[in-house]
């Protein structure tokens, strides 16, 4: 069944379906490796950067995360499975019961919006 068609016969929103169905994920060892080189290979700790002696990198952060606070729930998850889930947008929009050229338009017009805001 889709997401549309589960959110209809429960009589939620397709985010909140989408939302239920992500939290059910496993998550990732920090020690995953995420990239396998011909000598090393990268761990997911490795992609952390810290950041916390860059100012303008801490208050980009803090405004980026002020701007997608502001947006709708459904926008929210969007942004949510493509950049910090890693979705394709045909991975997302099977997720949110829509088409991928939706999840196209829609994630253009949120970063058009989200850097309207923090700059």
């Amino acid at each position: 069944a889709s997401i549309s068609e589960i959110a209809s016969i429960l009589g939620c929103n397709v985010s909140d379906v989408a939302l239920s169905l992500e939290a059910t994920q496993p998550t990732d060892s920090i020690y995953k490796t995420v990239h396998e080189g011909d000598s090393n290979n990268v761990l997911l700790i490795d992609t952390i950067r810290n950041e916390s002696n860059n100012e303008d990198s801490i208050v980009t952060s803090v405004s980026l995360r002020e701007a997608i606070k502001s947006l709708p729930v459904r926008e929210r998850q969007i942004l949510m499975l493509r950049y910090y889930k890693e979705k394709t947008q045909s991975e997302v929009a099977r997720i949110m019961g829509v088409s991928q050229v939706q999840i196209s338009r829609i994630e253009k017009k949120l970063i058009g919006v989200l850097r309207k805001n923090i700059s």
